[in-house]
């Protein structure tokens, strides 16, 4: 393996790996930000419920 794809698969382990928020700082970080529920679910290409989802605790996103 050379030395980029060494640093490429550190990245994409470390990305993984990266602990999310709990749900509700999804929630504040998305109010915060100005985005209504459906907005930012059309901007990540998934339903609103699954938003709801994920800042009520329901499920969590995954990368």
């Amino acid at each position: 393996m050379n030395e980029a794809n060494s640093v490429e698969a550190l990245l994409e382990e470390a990305r993984l790996v990266a602990a999310m928020p709990p749900p509700e700082e999804r929630l504040r970080l998305r109010e915060a930000a100005g985005f209504s529920r459906a907005h930012f679910a059309a901007t990540v290409g998934v339903g609103r419920q699954t938003i709801a989802n994920w800042e009520t605790g329901v499920s969590d996103p995954t990368p």
